[in-house]
C-alpha cells in the first residue's frame, strides 16, 4: 500500500493596518488551506519574524501604515539574511502608484491594486507556498 504524505503549505504574512481588508483577505488564504498571520504594520512584522520559526512563503505588503509603513519594513527586511529571500506582494489602494519609480524600487513580485481580484490573491499564494507546484511527491 502507497501513503501519500500530505506536504503542507507554507505560510503567508499579511502586514495590513486596516481589519477590514487584512480579515477578508485572511479568511480567503485560510478557506484555500493557506495558513496565515496578520500583523498591522512593519515593526510589527520584523518583530513576529524575528521570532517565528517557520519563515512565511509570502508576505503580502500594505505600503501606508503607521509606526512603519511598507516602504521602511521592505528596506529592513532585504537587509536581512535571513528574510530578504521571502517574496514580497505589494498591495496598494492606488494612490502609492503615483510614486511608481519607489515602488519599482522594492522589487516585489506583484503589485496589488486594492480591492483585490480573489483570484490573482490566490494563483500567488499557489505560486509561492503550495508545495504541490514545486515539490515532489513524497511516499512512506
Amino acid at each position: 500500500m502507497v501513503h501519500v504524505q500530505r506536504l503542507m503549505p507554507e505560510p503567508i504574512l499579511i502586514v495590513e493596518d486596516h481589519q477590514s481588508v487584512a480579515e477578508p483577505l485572511a479568511e480567503l488564504l485560510a478557506d484555500e488551506g493557506f495558513p496565515v498571520t496578520c500583523v498591522p504594520n512593519g515593526a510589527e512584522a520584523l518583530q513576529y519574524l524575528a521570532t517565528t520559526q517557520l519563515l512565511p512563503g509570502l508576505i503580502l505588503l500594505d505600503l501606508m501604515m503607521p509606526v512603519l509603513d511598507g516602504w521602511g519594513f521592505r528596506s529592513a527586511q532585504l537587509c536581512d539574511v535571513r528574510l530578504r529571500r521571502i517574496p514580497v506582494a505589494v498591495m496598494s489602494a492606488g494612490i502609492e502608484f503615483m510614486f511608481v519609480d519607489q515602488v519599482a524600487h522594492m522589487d516585489a513580485v506583484a503589485y496589488l491594486a486594492k480591492p483585490f481580484d480573489p483570484k490573482r490573491i490566490v494563483a500567488l499564494a499557489e505560486r509561492f507556498c503550495d508545495p504541490w507546484l514545486d515539490a515532489p511527491t513524497h511516499y512512506d
